[in-house]
């Protein structure tokens, strides 16, 4: 509404039509997926985009602003794998997520 009068307004004062003629007459948007599938989608496409790294400064946690034990939780309670440091060299290796 305000971006329309923007544009269509002429001269120094902003002029708002009537609000009822510019706001479309749908229906309210029905969301189709809850905050946890969306949660869900977002952490599981940093941590492919990151090789399922989840410390370090290019690893997942740091990317989702988050620590990496709860990244860590979360891939563990959806049955991910995550990839941990090695003991020599710092190569990677598969294995499923181990809190404790």
């Amino acid at each position: 509404m305000i971006e329309r009068a923007v544009i269509t307004t002429t001269g120094t004062v902003l002029q708002i039509s009537n609000a009822s003629e510019t706001l479309p007459a749908t229906a309210p948007h029905k969301p189709s997926k809850t905050l946890e599938e969306v949660e869900r989608e977002y952490i599981t496409a940093v941590s492919e985009a990151t090789g399922w790294k989840i410390e370090g400064p290019d690893g997942a946690a740091k990317i989702l602003g988050s620590t990496p034990a709860r990244c860590a939780r979360a891939c563990k309670s959806w049955g991910f794998k995550i990839r941990r440091p090695g003991p020599r060299h710092g190569r990677g290796e598969e294995a499923a997520v181990s809190l404790g």
